[in-house]
């Protein structure tokens, strides 16, 4: 069907864009993106409410991503459980992903139903070149989901299945925090416990404490130079159960 200008009907276009994105053998992104051109909705939704841009962000394709960007796709519309494209670009091993939408003005905390953000995803994905990119870019590495677990909490919670040492030594590096519970009312120590003696896990502790004897190196020192009393019991509270003094 044609419009009184001979043009493709907008609502035919969309049906059609609708029926692509739900292939389940791909979304064949040549095809999309000549109905959007045509004047199909960049935006339109699938059943999951999942958009275009989402679906290139899962696949990695940078390039059909920057494409729809430039159609007018949004990047921080929500698919039906609350994840952005950040969320799926976060999912796979590719930081040009996150590049890309981080250029066009994605919110890098945004969260999810659950309350999952963007890092969450990459830390429990694996991918410790997304994570590094994520916390470069200035992505909260505190914020805590459902459960109150932070992206740390979440790294130790996945040591045995896809985090890796490396990924919990980036978000020590940036400052996280140790000491957090969660609705359980466990702590990274807590959780750390409950896995068996292995490779993975030993070089996680390792990581967790020689970062916990640096920060309470610091504190200690700044806390002598302040004259502040009772150095210990603070510190202590700020390290978490873990902390011993020496």
């Amino acid at each position: 069907m044609q419009d009184n200008k001979g043009k493709p009907w907008a609502p035919v276009l969309n049906a059609q864009l609708r029926h692509l994105m739900h292939d389940s053998c791909g979304v064949n992104f040549t095809q999309c993106l000549a109905l959007v051109r045509q004047g199909a909705d960049v935006n339109k939704q699938d059943s999951a409410n999942r958009t275009l841009l989402m679906r290139a962000a899962r696949d990695g394709r940078a390039d059909v991503m920057q494409d729809l960007i430039a159609m007018g796709a949004r990047v921080d519309l929500k698919d039906g459980i609350g994840r952005t494209a950040l969320h799926y670009a976060a999912q796979r091993d590719n930081p040009q992903c996150i590049d890309v939408l981080v250029a066009a003005g994605a919110c890098l905390n945004s969260q999810s139903i659950e309350q999952w953000t963007p890092l969450m995803s990459a830390v429990c994905n694996g991918s410790v070149a997304v994570v590094a990119r994520l916390l470069e870019v200035g992505a909260d590495a505190e914020i805590k989901d459902n459960r109150e677990c932070t992206p740390l909490m979440r790294a130790v919670k996945t040591v045995e299945i896809t985090t890796t040492a490396e990924t919990v030594k980036l978000l020590l590096a940036h400052g996280a925090d140790m000491g957090v519970r969660d609705t359980l009312g466990k702590t990274i120590d807590d959780i750390l416990k409950e896995y068996p003696p292995g490779e993975f896990s030993e070089e996680v502790k390792e990581a967790i404490q020689q970062e916990r004897d640096r920060r309470t190196a610091k504190a200690f020192r700044s806390a002598a130079g302040k004259g502040t009393p009772k150095p210990r019991r603070i510190i202590r509270k700020r390290m978490g159960a873990g902390y011993h003094a020496g």
